[in-house]
C-alpha cells in the first residue's frame, strides 16, 4: 500500500464537544493506523493525538453546546443582522483564512499528497483555495467532505439574497477539489444535480474500536435518553412525551418505571409539552453537558431517542448522534424520521430500533421497551457501518481513486 502525507482541516476537533468533530478526528486516527502521516488543521488547542500532528491554528478550547448545530448562530436581531450580511460563507472565514496560510507552510516544509477539508462551517473549503489555489499540476489532491449540505441545507436562515452569494462561493469551490465526497447518498445526489459533479457517499459510522458493552442487572425505570439541540422546536418529542403520558394515565407507568430524560439546549418547548400533557414527572431536563458527561448519560440509558424534523428535505440527513448511539449497541426510537429516509435504512438494516411518528406508533414502542421485545442492534448488522469503511473510501480517494471504495 502506498503511503501518503494527508492534511485534515477541520474547525472543530477534540478536546472540544462539537458533534462536527467525531468524523474528521475518526478519519485522522483511522488514517495515521494505516501507517500515513497525517496532520490536522484545527482550531482546538492540544487535540487529543492518536499517530497523527495536531496544528493549532487561532487557538482557544471552547466547550459548545452539546448537540449544537455547526452552524449554529443568531439569525435575528442586530446579531443576525451582521451574520447575515458579513459573515460570508459564515462566521469561521477570518479563521480558514489563517489556516490557509498554515496549509500553504505545511506544503512548503513537509510536502503534501493530499488535503481533505471538512466542514461546516463551510469557509474551512476556502483554505484550499486561499492557500493552494485552483487545480494545477504539482497542488495535493484535494477532497472537499460535506457533512452537511451547504446552499440546499433545510436549515439555511440567511435569505435567499445571501443564499445566492453563498452559492457562487459553494460552485467555485466545487469547481476547484479534485473530489467531493458527502455523509449520505442523498447529500451526494444534491450535490451532483447542483453542480453537475461526481460526488462520492461516505457514511461516518460507528467506532468499531469499542467492544459491545457488557450488560449489567437493570435497576430503577427505564430511561429513554436524547441528546442534542432541537433546533428551535423544529424537532418535536411531544407525540413520545404524550403516549408516556397516556400510559402514565392508564396506570401503565409511573416515574418508578419509565423516564424520559433531554440532554441539550433549549428544552423550553419539552417542559411545556410535560406540561400540556401532565408528564412533568416522567420527564427529566438536564441541559447542556460536556460531551464526555453526555456519553457517560448514554451509556446509562435503557434507550436512546433521535428526534428529526417532520420534512421531506431532512430524509437524506443522518445525524452523527445516531452512530454514538450505534455504538452503545442500545435500542433507538426514531421520532419524526422519514419511514423511507436514510436513518431509517441504517435502522432497519442494523435492527438497531424503530421509526415513529405518531402517538400511537410511540406508544408501541414504549410498550415494547418496558416487555423487552425491543432491544439493540445485532452484531451482524453492524458490520457494514464501522468507521474502518469511511477511512477505506478517503483513503482510496486520497491516493487517485475514482470511486469510493466500500
Amino acid at each position: 500500500m502506498t503511503m501518503a502525507r494527508i492534511a485534515i482541516v477541520s474547525y472543530f476537533f477534540p478536546p472540544g464537544d462539537e458533534i462536527g468533530g467525531l468524523r474528521p478526528s475518526a478519519l485522522a486516527r483511522q488514517l495515521a493506523a494505516r501507517g500515513h502521516e497525517v496532520c490536522v488543521i484545527t482550531r482546538q488547542v492540544s487535540p487529543a493525538e492518536e499517530g497523527f500532528r495536531a496544528i493549532t491554528v487561532g487557538g482557544g478550547s471552547r466547550s459548545a453546546v452539546p448537540g449544537a448545530p455547526a452552524s449554529a448562530g443568531a439569525t435575528t436581531g442586530l446579531a443576525g443582522l451582521v451574520r447575515r450580511v458579513l459573515a460570508i460563507p459564515d462566521g469561521k472565514t477570518r479563521w480558514a483564512f489563517r489556516a490557509a496560510r498554515t496549509l500553504r507552510a505545511e506544503v512548503r516544509e513537509r510536502g503534501l499528497d493530499a488535503v481533505i477539508t471538512t466542514g461546516p462551517p463551510h469557509s474551512v473549503h476556502l483554505a484550499v483555495l486561499w492557500g493552494l489555489g485552483r487545480r494545477r499540476p504539482g497542488r495535493p489532491r484535494w477532497i472537499v467532505d460535506m457533512r452537511d449540505l451547504w446552499t440546499d441545507n433545510p436549515y439555511y436562515d440567511y435569505g435567499e439574497t445571501r443564499r445566492r452569494i453563498d452559492r457562487r462561493i459553494e460552485a467555485r469551490v466545487m469547481r476547484a477539489a479534485d473530489a467531493v465526497v458527502a455523509t449520505t447518498a442523498g447529500f451526494a445526489r444534491a450535490l451532483e444535480e447542483r453542480h453537475a459533479i461526481r460526488a462520492h457517499s461516505v457514511l461516518t459510522g460507528f467506532d468499531d474500536r469499542i467492544a459491545p458493552p457488557k450488560r449489567g442487572p437493570h435497576e430503577g425505570p427505564l430511561r429513554i435518553v436524547h441528546a442534542g439541540s432541537l433546533y428551535a422546536g423544529r424537532r418535536d418529542p411531544a407525540p413520545l412525551i404524550e403516549a408516556a403520558a397516556v400510559l402514565a394515565a392508564e396506570g401503565r407507568v409511573d416515574a418508578s418505571r419509565l423516564r424520559l430524560s433531554f440532554i441539550g439546549p433549549g428544552l423550553e418547548p419539552v417542559a411545556d409539552a410535560a406540561r400540556r400533557f401532565g408528564a412533568a414527572e416522567l420527564v427529566e431536563l438536564v441541559g447542556p453537558l460536556p460531551h464526555s458527561e453526555t456519553l457517560a448519560q448514554l451509556e446509562r440509558a435503557d434507550a436512546l431517542l433521535l428526534v428529526q424534523w417532520r420534512s421531506d428535505d431532512t430524509a437524506t440527513e443522518v445525524p452523527g448522534k445516531l452512530f454514538e448511539y450505534l455504538a452503545l449497541r442500545k435500542p433507538v426510537i426514531a421520532l419524526g424520521t422519514a419511514p423511507e429516509g436514510e436513518v431509517a435504512g441504517i435502522l432497519a438494516a442494523t435492527g438497531a430500533g424503530r421509526v415513529v411518528d405518531s402517538v400511537a406508533e410511540c406508544r408501541e414502542a414504549l410498550e415494547a421497551l418496558l416487555d423487552g421485545t425491543l432491544t439493540g442492534p445485532e452484531e451482524a448488522g453492524l458490520a457494514g457501518f464501522g468507521q474502518s469503511r469511511m477511512a477505506d473510501a478517503f483513503e482510496h480517494i486520497a491516493l487517485g481513486g475514482e470511486v469510493a471504495a466500500g
